[in-house]
């Protein structure tokens, strides 16, 4: 779970596990991983490889002739689903309930616009990380500048009469 950034559903590193480690639950690609342990962290991935994953982690199969599980991964995104999730049990460490998870009402479309949601939704994800990868070369290139501006390494002309 360390390794799924919350809210972002972005991968922040893996770690390399073997037979004799803890139990696991093993995933392909295109499942849709959830964080069960205090789900208000917003955990939750579109896995792109195979590989295993804590059991604090539901890993969410779907059936194609009934869900797009690309269409399940933004269903488990949303506010309503994290607060279905939320209502968890234990205090220290408090993990959502399959029993109260399980009944939460999903839309579900046809495949083909499950699949055309999906894409837009996709692409949306797709250009905010454009701009904000764009955003962060502008900072960088502004803290450059700064840096430069206000030690004196560059200096701008003056207007005549200034």
């Amino acid at each position: 779970m360390e390794h799924i950034e919350s809210g972002t559903g972005d991968i922040l590193g893996n770690t390399i596990t073997n037979s004799s480690s803890s139990i696991k639950t093993i995933f392909c690609p295109s499942d849709v991983l959830f964080g069960k342990l205090r789900s208000y962290l917003r955990k939750f991935w579109f896995a792109s490889c195979a590989g295993v994953c804590s059991t604090e982690i539901w890993v969410l199969k779907t059936d194609n002739k009934l869900a797009v599980s690309r269409y399940v991964y933004y269903i488990v995104q949303l506010d309503e689903f994290i607060d279905a999730a939320s209502e968890a049990y234990g205090t220290h460490m408090p993990r959502a309930d399959w029993g109260v998870v399980k009944e939460f009402p999903v839309l579900m479309p046809s495949i083909i616009e499950q699949t055309a949601i999906a894409t837009i939704l996709s692409d949306m994800d797709n250009e905010l990380k454009a701009l904000t990868q764009k955003l962060e070369k502008a900072r960088a290139l502004k803290q450059g500048m700064m840096q430069q501006l206000l030690t004196g390494k560059i200096r701008l002309p003056l207007a005549a009469g200034a």
